[in-house]
């Protein structure tokens, strides 16, 4: 079996860095990663799943992010934010944003 890596934008890689992060805010204190996963897996594959907390508190900053795989993720992130953009779940509307990724390539 022939092993495939991954692509990889580097430093002769010539075009646009396709957004395929989503970034949730306004999320509720019960929502953590499993649940962000299971509600974005059917949009497309996932490489990651954060949601982020205070580092001395740990309390719930009501933000999280979605990666998805690099070969679905400009696809899988759009329809991610036209599917739950103003979104009411747990009582909060959630606002959705889908970032460019800045390379910063070292040579």
């Amino acid at each position: 079996m022939l092993c495939v890596h991954l692509f990889q934008y580097d430093a002769n890689y010539v075009g646009t860095v396709l957004p395929k992060e989503v970034t949730f805010c306004n999320l509720n204190n019960n929502i953590n990663d499993s649940f962000l996963r299971d509600m974005c897996k059917s949009h497309g594959l996932i490489d990651d799943v954060s949601v982020y907390y205070h580092p001395k508190t740990r309390r719930h900053l009501g933000i999280g992010t979605v990666l998805y795989h690099i070969s679905q993720g400009s696809h899988s992130s759009r329809n991610v934010l036209e599917f739950f953009f103003d979104f009411p779940r747990s009582g909060k509307s959630w606002k959705i944003f889908r970032f460019w990724k800045v390379l910063d390539i070292k040579a």
